[in-house]
């Protein structure tokens, strides 16, 4: 899965925010109303580490 591939959904639905949490469908917020994107698995830990690794710099991912 890659992180792209969500934000563009994000961006395509109008979405402003774009939730990641393990145990849950990617899930995005448009207009106040949360929207679990179900064409996606469901996220285990190790997905939303890859996933935060797509996004953060080498010095983000030593401090975290």
């Amino acid at each position: 899965m890659l992180i792209d591939d969500l934000l563009k959904i994000a961006i395509e639905r109008d979405a402003s925010d774009l939730h990641l949490k393990a145990g849950n469908h990617p899930t995005i917020r448009v207009h106040g109303t949360l929207i679990p994107l179900v064409g996606f698995p469901k996220l285990a830990p190790e997905d939303t580490e890859e996933l935060a690794n797509q996004i953060m710099t080498d010095f983000q991912k030593k401090r975290l």
